[in-house]
């Protein structure tokens, strides 16, 4: 597994959009390939707020990937994003439910027609001009 150590530093990305399940694989292929941690936010739906935006913000110091839903609830993380990959189907890309919440972060769609692999080579592409 290679590790990004300088570049991950203090950066987060953001895998999100719909459906879960398929936004939970690609966070966890992103944080496989960084070296980083994976925060699927599917898991943390139990806990207070407060505590999840501290746990979170803990992370973004060594680096982290987070999937799922932010919206309504973690605006203010929203800031820290570095890259954002929205998960969505090209049958659907004019009806997204982020549509209208998409901030100032550089991103790319990732299709759910689309394999993992393709999708892993797509995230690669876009991190590669940095990374390397």
């Amino acid at each position: 597994m290679k590790r990004h150590v300088n570049f991950l530093t203090g950066h987060m990305f953001y895998v999100y959009g719909e459906p879960d399940g398929r936004v939970y694989e690609v966070g966890q292929q992103l944080s496989q390939y960084l070296g980083c941690e994976h925060i699927d936010l599917a898991f943390m739906t139990h806990w207070p707020v407060e505590e999840k935006l501290m746990y979170i913000k803990q992370q973004i110091g060594n680096g982290c990937v987070i999937s799922g839903k932010l919206r309504g609830w973690g605006d203010e993380l929203v800031k820290h994003v570095d890259y954002g990959f929205e998960v969505c189907s090209r049958a659907n890309l004019d009806d997204r439910p982020y549509r209208d919440w998409l901030p100032g972060f550089r991103s790319c769609w990732l299709f759910t027609e689309d394999s993992i692999q393709r999708n892993t080579e797509v995230m690669k592409e876009m991190l590669s001009t940095i990374l390397d």
